[in-house]
């Protein structure tokens, strides 16, 4: 029809080219193969009549455009909490929805972990929702902890996510009182325009998360008696 000719042109005019992102991303992603495949800006969705998100979101149009390859970023920083206190923020999924951005709600469905347990090894199931421009789901996460090192987070029953999964290790820093951070997460939508929307925002989501894991480190511990 004429609407969604002049919508798929008029997306096609906002699209992004892939090589003057600056996000980073590990080497088996799509964007860092030299692909010419273009990914939509984030406003682009909000442009558009509804009809033509309609029509763009339908999945019976997009397996023609076949399955997207994960996202995967990756980020190191040293952080001026000990491992224990970084873990402790981490493992605390419970409290997610307290200061974590687009987390709506967060809890333990079984497992969970307690503070200064003497565990080394624990599993948890956790449910949570986000919500991101437009996005909304609940969810529920599988997570693999190692006391005071790893945390692995993945979700295993998702209607918006095929793959979504992090990893947080934890080394000694050059001080007691600080440690090295290291941050992965990999994802894909069930959706491949959301998979092409997401991949020119997915640094921001990053970066914010990550501060804001490490403003709750301050909050938390800088005026207590458990200072780092």
């Amino acid at each position: 029809s004429s609407w969604a000719a002049r919508g798929m042109r008029g997306l096609m005019r906002a699209s992004w080219d892939p090589q003057t992102s600056t996000a980073r991303s590990c080497g088996t992603c799509r964007r860092h193969r030299g692909t010419n495949r273009h990914v939509l800006p984030s406003h682009a969705l909000t442009e558009v009549s509804p009809a033509v998100r309609h029509f763009w979101s339908n999945n019976s149009f997009l397996p023609s455009l076949g399955k997207a390859e994960k996202t995967c970023h990756r980020e190191r920083r040293l952080v001026r909490f000990s491992m224990e206190k970084v873990f402790e923020v981490v493992s605390n999924v419970q409290d997610y929805q307290v200061f974590l951005p687009w987390c709506r709600s967060s809890r333990f469905l079984e497992g969970g972990v307690q503070k200064h347990s003497n565990l080394s090894d624990s599993r948890a199931l956790a449910e949570l929702e986000v919500g991101f421009k437009g996005l909304s789901e609940r969810y529920i996460s599988e997570i693999t902890m190692i006391r005071p090192s790893y945390i692995r987070v993945k979700a295993v029953d998702s209607t918006l996510f095929d793959v979504l999964t992090s990893e947080w290790k934890f080394t000694s820093g050059p001080s007691p009182h600080s440690c090295w951070l290291e941050f992965q997460v990999d994802f894909r939508f069930r959706n491949e325009l959301y998979n092409q929307v997401a991949s020119t925002f997915q640094e921001e989501v990053t970066t914010r998360m990550i501060g804001a894991f490490e403003q709750r480190c301050r909050d938390l511990y800088e005026h207590s008696d458990e200072k780092r």
